[in-house]
């Protein structure tokens, strides 16, 4: 059986990790051998570490944009080499690799938002950290700025992302919808917008249509 890989990608409080969960419980539930991973920190203490630098509130105002972007390619590059390639091997036990971020998230919010560096610079050490591995599908969450805010204050989430302006995120968002359109632009179909306005079982019933055709292809 064909390896599946599947990211999952947007702003802060689109539901990312509640949906990619319930994926995984999903395609388990029909048989198949699921691991789930996040970025930055997955299940590497390498990427832990450096994943509790990232979300430190405190650093919020002492952080060079070049930084964080390097610690964010660096925590890919660990977490492609130990536990994203290795789980895509042939040799593995698991059918799919779900991904809660990925470079969609350092395109949006390292040089869309933040535009600390150049597009070419970005895909540069993008690949060097990705060597090569590139999802079979890129689910975008899609929500309004705003209404994501919201979400991610009523949750309590006291992180660095969190904490940022209302434009940073507003042009995060553009920054999704900018990657999906690049995807699709290299390869047609490799990347879904979902708005994810809506409640959780809508959002996850238009998830499921979504990821058919790459659960057919991978029989």
């Amino acid at each position: 059986m064909k390896k599946t890989f599947i990211v999952f990608e947007g702003s802060e409080g689109a539901g990312k990790t509640t949906v990619a969960l319930r994926l995984k419980e999903y395609l388990q539930k029909n048989g198949s051998r699921v691991l789930f991973t996040k970025e930055p920190g997955g299940d590497d203490p390498v990427c832990r570490g450096i994943r509790s630098i990232l979300l430190d509130p405190v650093s919020l105002k002492k952080f060079s944009h070049i930084s964080e972007f390097l610690l964010l390619e660096g925590d890919r590059a660990q977490h492609v080499e130990f536990t994203i390639r290795p789980a895509l091997e042939k040799s593995s036990p698991f059918n799919f690799v779900i991904c809660d971020r990925f470079s969609g998230s350092s395109f949006a919010y390292q040089y869309f938002s933040r535009r600390a560096i150049t597009k070419d610079w970005f895909e540069r050490v993008d690949y060097l950290a990705t060597g090569g591995v590139t999802p079979d599908l890129t689910i975008v969450l899609d929500i309004d700025s705003e209404k994501g805010s919201q979400r991610t204050n009523s949750a309590g989430k006291k992180d660095r992302m969190a904490k940022e302006s209302s434009l940073f995120h507003q042009r995060a968002r553009e920054g999704f919808l900018a990657w999906a359109k690049i995807l699709n632009t290299k390869r047609k179909g490799s990347c879904v917008v979902i708005d994810a306005n809506r409640p959780l079982e809508e959002v996850f019933s238009d998830v499921i249509v979504a990821i058919e055709p790459v659960i057919t292809a991978s029989k």
